[in-house]
């Protein structure tokens, strides 16, 4: 393997794979995604060598089964880590800027078609020949960046760059009469805002000796998601896809709460905005929101797992302090309520002075006790 070389990850554009290119396309540069393939799809990558993948930039290629002549990189990525369990490989990757292409047709043409050439040479098509409607059997190799066969392109943002891509993938063909995308609902996230319509951009959060890329938010907030939507449906003078289905943000613990939590998808393009609360937490929490489209069919396309970190905010953190003060006071005055009855025997009893502060004990032990559980509850769950 050379220092130099760049991973290429190709995906089928069969079920289910074809579902998972949400997964790659819809979330923001440095959320991590994963694949997963049985070592015989990597025959000229040594098992004994696999970690040598992380920290590896690349690329993610589609390919399609029916037609493969035009390989298609559709982001580039940077591998996180690999795991092997039993027989299959577990590779996650960050997900990094998608792939500049020209809006141009034809230029955009010549440029696929030399990097398909390029990458045929990478995989060695004479000895894994990429047939039509037949597996090609070497998915994963290294090769040189294709960054060189592709001129500057007009589009300057990640969501013009993602517009142009699914365009020219909604035109794909299955065979002579049926498109590969049709029908199919393209998403990609633009934005996380908080109440005030700032946007919320993901970070580096440390997590033992681990970096976690994340988006920080605050407890007891409104998140709202932009989401971008675009369905191809080959049909003239209805903008109305086949059937509604419905878009939602899932979750599965107690730290995300619904607000506007799912939509319908009824035309071939939106902007949709949904939104979460986060819950009220005195310490730091480390979840996940999941985009999820759940079509008539009861199909569910992958998921799209967005990182979050919940903190406290600052005025719950000085509310824990203060409630702490007061409890440990109270308990230190409780203790020592014999001699402080002695010393103050002319204002009030041992009796009374126990029964002014059991109350106060009770109160603000009852916030303070239960956030100790909690608290080593979360660490154990992060960990």
């Amino acid at each position: 393997m050379s220092e130099n070389s760049f991973v290429y990850i190709i995906i089928n554009g069969i079920q289910p794979y074809i579902n998972e290119i949400n997964s790659i396309l819809a979330p923001q540069n440095d959320v991590t995604s994963r694949v997963r393939y049985k070592l015989n799809w990597m025959p000229e990558i040594d098992k004994s060598r696999l970690n040598e993948l992380e920290g590896k930039n690349g690329y993610i290629i589609f390919r399609n089964f029916h037609n493969p002549e035009t390989l298609i990189p559709i982001r580039m990525i940077s591998i996180k880590s690999v795991i092997l369990v039993g027989e299959v490989v577990y590779i996650d990757f960050y997900l990094r800027n998608h792939i500049a292409y020209s809006t141009e047709q034809s230029m955009m043409l010549d440029q696929l078609k030399r990097i398909s050439q390029m990458l045929a040479a990478c995989f060695n098509q004479d000895k894994y020949p990429n047939n039509k409607d037949e597996n090609l059997e070497n998915l994963i190799f290294f090769g040189a960046d294709i960054i060189s066969l592709l001129h500057e392109s007009e589009v300057s943002d990640q969501v013009g760059l993602w517009g142009v891509l699914i365009e020219y993938l909604s035109n794909i063909k299955k065979n002579d009469s049926d498109y590969l995308f049709e029908d199919f609902d393209f998403i990609k996230i633009v934005s996380l805002k908080d109440s005030n319509g700032s946007d919320i951009k993901i970070s580096s959060e440390k997590k033992r000796s681990e970096a976690v890329k994340a988006y920080k938010l605050r407890s007891d907030s409104k998140i709202y998601f932009e989401i971008l939507q675009r369905t191809f449906t080959r049909k003239h003078g209805d903008s109305a896809v086949e059937s509604p289905r419905r878009i939602c943000i899932a979750f599965y613990d107690k730290y995300l709460l619904p607000a506007r939590s799912n939509a319908y998808i009824v035309g071939k393009y939106d902007l949709i905005k949904l939104s979460v609360i986060t819950a009220k937490t005195e310490y730091q929490v480390n979840t996940e929101a999941f985009i999820e489209i759940d079509r008539n069919n009861n199909k569910i396309l992958f998921s799209i797992t967005i990182p979050l970190i919940i903190f406290p905010k600052p005025s719950q953190a000085w509310g824990k302090i203060i409630g702490i003060f007061i409890f440990v006071i109270s308990f230190v005055c409780y203790l020592s309520s014999e001699k402080l009855a002695f010393q103050l025997h002319d204002y009030i009893s041992k009796e009374a002075l126990k029964d002014l502060l059991l109350p106060v004990l009770i109160l603000s032990g009852s916030n303070f006790l239960p956030s100790i559980r909690d608290f080593v509850l979360g660490r154990l769950n992060l960990n």
